[in-house]
């Protein structure tokens, strides 16, 4: 009887390493700059969302100031695994980020400083 539970074994093995490999969908990994300073010195001018993208999916990141209206949206194009946000045409405050790739959608919170 162990013979063959051991070869029903190595059949199923067989089987599941001969399954292509299918990569995981899109993960948002993080946003760098979190507090902005737009003010041209080259140090954290800008916000850098990153993710990573293995199907290639295409997606957006919308941007909203406290009061709910949308001052931006960029979109992520396939192959991209990181998308900069240049805040220099909103005031300084408080602002929220949804980044929305197929069904899968990440949200935050990011200061613009002036």
């Amino acid at each position: 009887m162990s013979i063959k539970i051991v070869g029903m074994a190595l059949t199923l093995l067989a089987a599941a390493t001969a399954a292509p490999f299918a990569p995981r969908g899109f993960v948002f990994t993080g946003l760098t700059n979190r507090f902005v300073t737009p003010n041209g010195d080259g140090k954290n001018d800008r916000a850098v969302f990153q993710f990573q993208n293995p199907r290639d999916s295409g997606g957006t990141i919308r941007i909203f100031d406290v009061h709910g209206r949308q001052v931006e949206q960029l979109e992520i194009t396939v192959n991209a695994t990181s998308v900069e946000w240049d805040p220099r045409g909103v005031s300084s405050g408080v602002y929220l980020f949804v980044v929305t790739v197929d069904d899968i959608r990440n949200s935050g919170t990011l200061v613009v400083l002036r």
